[in-house]
């Protein structure tokens, strides 16, 4: 294998991990400390505002992007799925972040064509916390 043909595998390796990587969540760990996960059914708290009971902030965490539509009801179990598995109690300071997505596809003019539309789309950015209760380890 030649080195340019090296070289351009690579890139295209590379592209299509950076693609990967940017659609799904995004996890920011706060603390070194991991915790075991919660079961599938745990009740996960979801609240734009904070607690006032002490606790530990796991890591900031934001959604992928959904339709206005969909981002209640997906992106707030996609939250309660990543806090399930971070251990967490619950999820504060939720908001709402407009992401905009070029769509790909090409305006027709008659000779030519041109421009990417511009798409919307939501995301939910909040802090997993886990609550310091005596049950809580």
């Amino acid at each position: 294998m030649s080195l340019m043909s090296l070289m351009s595998l690579m890139s295209l390796c590379f592209l299509f991990a950076l693609g990967c990587a940017a659609t799904g969540p995004r996890i920011e760990r706060q603390i070194s400390q991991t915790f075991p996960p919660r079961p599938p059914d745990y009740p996960i708290q979801i609240t734009s505002g904070q607690y006032t009971d002490p606790c530990v902030e796991i890591a900031v965490v934001t959604t992928q992007a959904y339709d206005d539509r969909l981002v209640d009801d997906l992106g707030k179990a996609e939250l309660r799925r990543i806090a399930r598995t971070l251990g967490g109690d619950a999820v504060v300071r939720v908001t709402r972040n407009g992401v905009f997505e070029e769509e790909g596809r090409h305006k027709r003019w008659p000779f030519y064509k041109f421009g990417f539309p511009v798409e919307d789309r939501l995301s939910l950015t909040g802090i997993v916390v886990r609550f310091k209760r005596e049950g809580n380890k």
